[in-house]
């Protein structure tokens, strides 16, 4: 029997209350995810989505509603591809990079703020071990 909360059930909080937090501090059009994929497409310009599905684990589905509300907003690019007419690539527009400078700032700021409720000597463990459980790192054996 799974006890109450299960562990992704405290995942799912934490993630719900610092996509709160942000969007409280923020007030701005953008969301966390979003903020994922403009990073994204600023380190690597001009890829397709479905790379760009590969690279940051969101659903086709759900990148697909994401990317057409970035468009709308100016701060992505869709254009086609020149090697293949097909497929788009996309890029970050500069109010893309504006944008996601400002929101980074502010999510920063939240981040931190919930990891000063931890003790001190506890943060560097709890984020070494998310990203260990997140796959980011591998198990020290």
């Amino acid at each position: 029997m799974i006890k109450t909360p299960c562990l992704l059930d405290l995942a799912h909080l934490f993630a719900q209350r610092g996509t709160g937090r942000f969007a409280q501090a923020y007030g701005g059009d953008l969301r966390p995810r979003q903020l994922k994929i403009l990073r994204t497409l600023q380190a690597a310009d001009g890829v397709n989505q479905t790379d760009l599905v590969k690279s940051t684990g969101i659903d086709r589905s759900t990148m697909g509603v994401i990317m057409r509300r970035l468009v709308k907003l100016r701060l992505v690019m869709r254009r086609r591809s020149r090697t293949d007419v097909r497929a788009y690539v996309l890029s970050i527009t500069p109010e893309g990079s504006v944008a996601l400078a400002e929101a980074d700032r502010i999510l920063i700021a939240v981040e931190q703020s919930m990891l000063d409720e931890l003790p001190g000597s506890q943060r560097a463990a709890f984020v070494s071990a998310l990203e260990q459980l997140a796959g980011l790192k591998s198990r020290d054996l």
